[in-house]
């Protein structure tokens, strides 16, 4: 019976944070007086410490843009140094790319959160066991007496700004939500076909 109700409790924690995991689209503005689709060649730039993590994700966000049309190139072959920030920096690199369109991407942050799970929870699992006193009274024990289960788990909250390389007027923002992320060429790919995806619906590609 306890076993019974340990497996059930680890099922039930599973299936409330584990349904959950994977990337999201939690917003996204389009500028109303911008007509596109874009024309022209995007550079895409990923703002990260560590330089795989930079390579890893221009390079799945590339792969995606040219997967839906467009012409796109990462920002490590244009300039593989970190960018310092100002106005002169940018523009050069933006210039020696000839792009039209520069999509820049940055973490946002990254917040616990912390979920209890009692025994059996609040889901009556088996309402048979009121049947009958000798099976409802191991049932409530172990409710009472069985450890609780904690769960924590890591969003991780990514944004993505579209700009005119003229102009550097914003035309397009998007932010996605993760739980749990791997950082991994597959959560990348899978992250930035998001973005991606939304471009589209905006007929910006």
């Amino acid at each position: 019976m306890e076993k019974r109700l340990v497996l059930i409790v680890v099922t039930l924690a599973f299936l409330l944070t584990g349904c959950a995991v994977g990337n999201k689209m939690i917003g996204s503005w389009k500028d109303p007086g911008f007509t596109g689709p874009i024309t022209g060649k995007i550079l895409v730039v990923g703002v990260a410490d560590n330089p795989t993590v930079r390579r890893i994700f221009e390079d799945s966000l590339v792969h995606n843009l040219r997967a839906a049309g467009a012409d796109a190139v990462a920002g490590y072959t244009v300039n593989s140094e970190r960018i310092e920030p100002n106005e002169g920096e940018v523009k050069k690199m933006v210039q020696r790319s000839g792009a039209a369109a520069v999509l820049v991407t940055h973490a946002v942050g990254s917040q616990e959160k912390t979920r209890y799970f009692p025994a059996i929870g609040g889901t009556f699992v088996d309402p048979g066991y009121y049947g009958g006193l000798y099976s409802y009274y191991p049932m409530v024990y172990n409710y009472v007496y069985m450890p609780a289960q904690t769960v924590t788990t890591e969003m991780v909250t990514l944004e993505t700004g579209l700009y005119a390389a003229e102009t550097g007027q914003l035309i397009w923002i998007g932010r996605t939500e993760a739980m749990n992320p791997e950082m991994t060429k597959k959560y990348y790919t899978a992250l930035s076909s998001l973005f991606v995806k939304d471009l589209r619906k905006e007929k910006l590609l």
